[in-house]
């Protein structure tokens, strides 16, 4: 069986408070460990 996942942009304002600290989460170790994909952050 195979189902595509489509990539649909969201606005950040627009995701729940949940995912929205996951992010920050995510973003913060990004940051902690000096990770090469954190950007801009």
């Amino acid at each position: 069986m195979v189902h595509p996942v489509l990539d649909e942009a969201v606005a950040l304002d627009r995701t729940s408070d949940n995912y929205r600290f996951s992010a920050a989460v995510a973003e913060f170790g990004m940051l902690l460990r000096d990770s090469s994909f954190k950007d801009t952050a």
